[in-house]
C-alpha cells in the first residue's frame, strides 16, 4: 500500500482535527473549578492528539507510516466514546436531580399557598369582635347611679376583687388574658344581673 499519498496524510489531519475537537470541548470551558475526571482524560487526550499530529506533519510524506498512526488514534476515538457515554449519563442523572427538586419546590409552594387560604378563610370566619361596653357594664354603670356609689365600694360591698372589676370595666365588661378570666367575668356579670333584678332595673339591649 503506497502511504506516501499526499490524500492519505490530509485524511489522518482531518480526522485527528475532529478527535482534538470534541476532546478540547470538555475541558476548556473549565475556569474556576477544578476539572472532574472525565475532563481531565479528555485534556490527556488532547495532548496525544497533538503529539500525533506534530508527528504527521514533521514527517515526509514518503516516511510517514500511515497505518500505524491509524492504529494509534483508534483507541484514542474509542476512549472519547466511552469517555462521553460516562458524561452523557452524568448529565441525565444531574437533570434527574434537577426535576426532583422542582417539583419538590413546586409541591411545597402550592402547599404554602394552600396554608394561606386556609388561613385566611379560617379569618373570615371568625366573628368580629364586640364593639363597646357589654350589657352587663352597662347595667354595672346603672347600679351604681342608682345606688349613687363608686364601683370601689360596689366590689367591696359583693366581696369581688376589686383590681380585676377595673381590668374587666377598661375592657368593656370583657375577659382580660392573664388578668380577669373567663369564669370570673362570668362571676361578676351574674353578680350584676343579681342586683339589678333585686333593684328591678330592666335590661334594655
Amino acid at each position: 500500500m503506497d502511504d506516501s499519498n499526499p490524500e492519505r496524510k490530509n485524511q489522518l489531519l482531518r480526522r485527528l482535527n475532529d478527535l482534538r475537537m470534541i476532546a478540547a470541548s470538555q475541558w476548556a470551558s473549565v475556569t474556576s473549578r477544578e476539572p472532574d475526571e472525565n475532563s481531565k482524560r479528555r485534556r490527556a487526550i488532547v495532548k496525544k492528539i497533538d503529539h500525533i499530529k506534530n508527528r504527521v506533519q514533521s514527517v515526509p510524506i514518503e516516511a510517514l507510516p500511515i497505518e500505524s498512526l491509524n492504529a494509534q488514534i483508534d483507541p484514542i476515538a474509542e476512549e472519547l466514546k466511552a469517555t462521553q457515554k460516562k458524561e452523557d449519563a452524568a448529565v441525565k442523572r444531574a437533570e434527574r436531580r434537577r426535576m426532583t427538586e422542582l417539583i419538590r419546590y413546586e409541591k411545597a409552594q402550592a402547599k404554602a399557598r394552600l396554608q394561606s387560604v386556609c388561613a385566611e378563610s379560617s379569618s373570615a370566619k371568625k366573628p368580629n369582635p364586640p364593639v363597646g361596653p357589654s350589657p352587663a357594664l352597662a347595667m354595672l354603670d346603672r347600679i351604681r347611679a342608682h345606688q349613687n356609689i363608686g364601683i370601689e365600694t360596689w366590689a367591696s360591698d359583693h366581696r369581688l376583687n376589686r383590681s380585676q372589676i377595673f381590668d374587666w370595666k377598661r375592657a368593656g365588661g370583657r375577659p382580660v388574658k392573664g388578668k380577669v378570666s373567663e369564669d370570673y367575668a362570668r362571676k361578676i356579670e351574674a353578680t350584676i344581673w343579681s342586683e339589678a333584678d333585686r333593684l328591678g332595673l330592666k335590661r334594655t339591649d
